[in-house]
């Protein structure tokens, strides 16, 4: 599938949602972060450019986020989603990570990450 989707993820630090986009390949993703240059292919976990550029902007995200992505990759492959279908899934995983930047801890914790 050659489709790119979208992922609008929210960062404490710009006070903003940025833009990311992310394409299914043979082997994983095609991930594309426009205000860094962390983009590239990633395995079906994200890995390295996903996360590389979620902790470049000190967003926080949870922790089985990868795992998530790799079942993702498998159900896309196995049971052939709509586009329709695999947009609604990445957009389940960017609320997820936007639940959990938006509910970092506040006050001393401000400048930490």
């Amino acid at each position: 599938m050659s489709d790119k989707f979208h992922l609008s993820i929210y960062s404490r630090r710009w006070g903003h949602n940025d833009s990311y986009s992310i394409k299914i390949t043979d082997n994983g993703w095609d991930f594309t972060a426009t205000m860094t240059h962390l983009s590239g292919e990633c395995d079906k976990k994200g890995n390295p450019f996903v996360f590389k550029a979620l902790d470049h902007e000190s967003i926080n995200y949870p922790k089985e986020l990868d795992e998530y992505l790799e079942h993702l990759w498998y159900v896309i492959k196995e049971e052939g989603l709509s586009r329709e279908e695999i947009q609604e899934s990445l957009n389940t995983l960017a609320d997820w990570i936007n639940l959990c930047e938006k509910n970092s801890p506040s006050g001393i914790w401000k400048s930490f990450k």
